[in-house]
């Protein structure tokens, strides 16, 4: 797997973007994943200065806090995390 991970990494950083519906190991596709967002992001989607307050909108039992918190995020960020919480949810 991790083989297929390190190949996979190595195509998007050139120009052969892969055709991951080729690839049949959901678990190399998942590790790519979690290593673009742990690794390759120079900050996390939920940025470093707005993570303590996330935690605590995360503890309220209201949305409010949430949304504002939500709103303060670039859109690039507030884009991926929506993605990934639709795609979580299907």
């Amino acid at each position: 797997m991790l083989r297929i991970v390190k190949e996979l990494r190595e195509k998007f950083k050139g120009k052969n973007v892969p055709k991951l519906t080729d690839v049949s190991d959901i678990h190399a596709l998942c590790s790519l994943v979690k290593d673009f967002l742990r690794v390759t992001l120079k900050e996390p989607i939920v940025t470093f200065s707005l993570r303590p307050r996330f935690i605590k909108a995360a503890k309220q039992t209201e949305d409010d806090m949430m949304y504002d918190v939500l709103r303060e995020l670039d859109s690039a960020n507030r884009d991926t995390l929506m993605f990934l919480v639709l795609h979580f949810q299907r």
